[in-house]
């Protein structure tokens, strides 16, 4: 998972990129708001952003505005770093967007929990996003399906939108994903067995008559 940490004081950004590169996570690195602004823009896979509340260019707050502007990307957990830690800062980062906090000087441990608290909860969204797209992808064929469908009345083939007439039993697998089973309603079946007793009475009357003419 890719982590961006974001800040203009090289002693604790380079403490910072030792832990989180020690982890394993792949790090991106940024010395002020801006730069972190235009990364953030260039990598739209970023997972977790470790941004420091006070920067040249643009806050951190600022910076937590402008990435969740971008509505239509992965959702990134963003984790504010606060030398004093007062309640009204907290709740504009947090009304901001960030959804945690971290003091200075931070703790590894500490550190390390919230990272992984952090890539859960990423995962988890990335999870539902897919579910969410699976489901909207379903739901666009059944409403393909509740409209007008082209059949041929003589073979009873089904045109899909690409112009080309299928088996309609091909056409469902392709467009709903189903899983087809074969067998006979109770009209058809009756039909069958109409037909098999009568190709039996027919191949029962040959037999009589080749044995006549026999005889």
């Amino acid at each position: 998972m890719k982590v961006l940490i974001a800040g203009d004081d090289p002693v604790s950004r380079r403490i910072l990129e030792k832990c989180v590169r020690s982890w394993g996570y792949d790090l991106l690195l940024a010395e002020d708001g801006l730069q972190a602004w235009e990364i953030i823009q260039a990598t739209p896979d970023i997972g977790i952003s470790i941004i420091d509340w006070i920067m040249p260019g643009l806050d951190g707050t600022e910076l937590c505005r402008r990435i969740r502007s971008l509505s239509a990307r992965r959702y990134t957990y963003i984790t504010m770093l606060t030398v004093n830690a007062q309640r009204e800062d907290l709740l504009a980062g947090l009304a901001a967007g960030a959804d945690d906090y971290l003091t200075k000087p931070f703790d590894h441990d500490e550190l390390r929990l919230r990272l992984v608290n952090g890539e859960r909860i990423v995962r988890l969204e990335s999870s539902l996003a897919a579910k969410i797209e699976e489901l909207e992808h379903a739901l666009n064929h059944v409403d393909r399906l509740q409209g007008m469908l082209p059949i041929c009345m003589d073979c009873k083939k089904v045109r899909d939108d690409d112009d080309y007439w299928q088996q309609i039993d091909q056409y469902l697998i392709e467009n709903i994903g189903a899983d087809i089973t074969h067998s006979l309603c109770p009209e058809c079946l009756a039909k069958r067995c109409a037909a098999m007793d009568e190709e039996d009475e027919r191949q029962d009357s040959i037999g009589v008559q080749n044995e006549t003419a026999e005889v």
